[in-house]
């Protein structure tokens, strides 16, 4: 018994060495040591005794670096999805930030330039004559 618990125990250490980063390496562990208790009390309920199904559970889930690249391409798959989602926000942006720019830029442009030219200038350019100021009347 002792060393079918110490295969485990290497068997969980490898597969923790070997898993990229960013995965919670404590939930894989979780999930491959009931995994693995599971699956050898179903074995054991078939008639294997608790050796050969601890020894059938490990072949069936195949070496470490398998389980490991399947995490690997999990992750890989997952990051994929992240960066095409990412792609389709600015996508949509883009063209949100281009529609504002179109249909309000000009009015702006407009009014920001009414408000900067002097309006005298402005009404000449309207061509419209503002009165003049009589000079006894000063602006302070």
């Amino acid at each position: 018994m002792y060393i079918d618990v110490f295969y485990d125990e290497a068997y969980l250490y490898t597969v923790m060495q070997l898993l990229p980063n960013g995965v919670n390496k404590k939930q894989v562990l979780q999930e491959l040591r009931s995994h693995i208790a599971e699956s050898v009390r179903e074995l054991q309920a078939k008639g294997f005794t608790e050796r050969d199904a601890m020894l059938e559970t490990f072949r069936q889930l195949g070496s470490p670096r398998e389980i490991t690249n399947q995490f690997a391409r999990i992750k890989h798959v997952i990051r994929f999805q992240l960066a095409m989602r990412l792609l389709a926000i600015n996508i949509v942006l883009f063209f949100l930030g281009t529609a504002v720019v179109i249909f309000y830029l000009p009015k702006t442009l407009f009014f920001l330039f009414l408000y900067f030219l002097p309006h005298k200038c402005c009404f000449v350019f309207m061509k419209i004559e503002l009165p003049s100021i009589p000079p006894h009347i000063t602006m302070s």
